[in-house]
């Protein structure tokens, strides 16, 4: 059920180390934004990493917005644009740098709670894709 880039990483789960499995998820995440960052070959983006690369490679289209039918102004689309580069953004900077660098200050997460983050994390891959096209 989850993105296929996350197949090699049930054994984290397996193996109850759950704060990994969480941290491989969302770690592969921030690497399918530096792969879309290299092979966009823009000026603009090389370098910038982190949570500020989901705003650069949307600036320079190398990302576009998924269902592109959604909302019927130019208000509402940035709105939509801007929720998604928003919450793209703090995936990385929220969770990814948290289960990365500082698994030491949070709690142990229960199976429930590290299946609900994996199920975000491959959403996240998932508007990846789509945004990718």
């Amino acid at each position: 059920m989850l993105h296929p880039d996350f197949q090699n990483y049930a054994h984290y789960f397996y193996e109850s180390r759950l704060k990994e499995a969480v941290a491989a998820a969302f770690e592969r995440f921030e690497n399918r934004l530096n792969e879309i960052r290299d092979g966009a070959r823009k000026s603009a983006v090389k370098g910038i990493s982190g949570h500020a690369l989901v705003y650069k490679l949307f600036e320079v289209k190398a990302l576009k917005r998924p269902y592109s039918k959604l909302g019927g102004t130019p208000t509402a689309r940035a709105a939509y644009e801007q929720g998604l580069t928003g919450i793209l953004s703090g995936a990385v900077s929220w969770i990814r740098n948290a289960y990365s660098h500082e698994k030491h200050n949070l709690p142990d997460p229960t199976p429930t709670e590290a299946l609900e983050l994996l199920f975000v994390a491959s959403y996240f891959m998932r508007m990846l894709d789509l945004a990718k096209r």
